[in-house]
């Protein structure tokens, strides 16, 4: 007998705003209010002397860039955030360096510099610090812990599993009180250190047998090596925003919420794994250099290999 497979329609956009009139969010009416009180005082200042006709097509692309900046979106962003990013991006340093000091001193004055060249500010990054069981010191921003989930196949679940593990994931994302936030990323994979240590083991087994079967499985992953392998990887971040309390005390309540995230995604088919310290140092690093070295391959996800058209794509 066949089973009737359920299928419940999510929107694609679930941070979708509100509408509050004429199926238009709050930030839409602000832009249009705005761009038509602009326009109208313009009007009313320039009724004497200045043609209708002529203030119409004075207007027009003014109105347009309104109606574009209100209603326009790319990838899921609204246009008016995308700009407002553009402009703080514009205004901020083009060179960060790695310093403690406030700002970078200037070059002494036997140096020949060009002195229309801005100097390089400071880098300052989100992560302060990062204790040894894994929480990181976010200054201002409070603290976080990091999570390592692994993930559910649904094809190979019946009906009635599946329907348990959404609900499962829904009741623990009905009791969330404080930020998450689930990342997936993509880092490389390196096989070339597993091929190498498969080889030089191949010549201790006790079977001929078993020593080709290796020697074929490290020729094999040295095949694969010669690819751009990628594996992704889920990620559990869990924020406590409190700032100006005991730093204790926050790790302790990033500890248990750790704890009765994993216990709860347990239900669902998932394992999360609290990152210790010199795993999130990893993770960061890795992070902020992702055209790195790439780390040795000992995910237990599926290792995926880029094609032709992804590789030509990111040049």
């Amino acid at each position: 007998m066949t089973q009737q497979r359920t299928r419940v329609p999510i929107p694609a956009d679930v941070d979708r705003d509100d509408v509050v009139l004429a199926r238009l969010t709050a930030r839409q009416v602000a832009i249009l209010a705005v761009v038509a009180v602009v326009l109208w005082l313009v009007f009313i200042a320039t009724d004497a002397w200045l043609p209708l006709p002529v203030f119409l097509g004075a207007a027009a692309p003014i109105a347009g860039l309104g109606l574009v900046l209100a209603l326009g979106r790319r990838d899921g962003v609204t246009l008016d955030r995308l700009a407002w990013a553009a402009l703080r991006q514009a205004c901020q340093p083009r060179h960060l360096v790695s310093t403690s000091e406030v700002s970078v001193s200037a070059p002494p004055a036997w140096v020949r510099a060009d002195d229309t060249e801005p100097l390089p500010a400071p880098l300052r990054l989100p992560a302060h610090a990062i204790t040894e069981d894994g929480i990181v010191d976010l200054g201002p921003d409070g603290a976080a812990v990091v999570l390592a989930c692994s993930t559910v196949n649904f094809a190979l679940a019946t009906d009635a599993e599946q329907q348990a593990r959404v609900a499962s994931f829904a009741r623990w994302l009905n009791s969330l009180a404080e930020p998450a936030q689930v990342v997936v990323r993509t880092e490389r994979v390196s096989l070339t250190p597993m091929a190498a240590r498969l080889e030089e083991a191949a010549g201790g087994l006790p079977h001929l047998a078993l020593e080709e079967a290796a020697r074929e499985c490290a020729e094999f992953l040295a095949q694969a090596t010669a690819d751009d392998l990628r594996a992704r990887q889920v990620l559990l971040v869990l924020r406590d925003p409190t700032s100006d309390g005991d730093a204790g005390d926050a790790s302790s309540r990033l500890t248990r919420r750790a704890d009765d995230a994993a216990r709860a995604l347990q239900t669902c088919g998932i394992t999360a794994t609290v990152l210790a310290g010199g795993q999130a140092r990893q993770l960061v690093a890795a992070t902020c250099d992702p055209y790195g070295p790439a780390p040795v391959g000992t995910t237990t996800g599926v290792v995926t290999r880029r094609n032709r058209e992804t590789r030509e794509s990111d040049r």
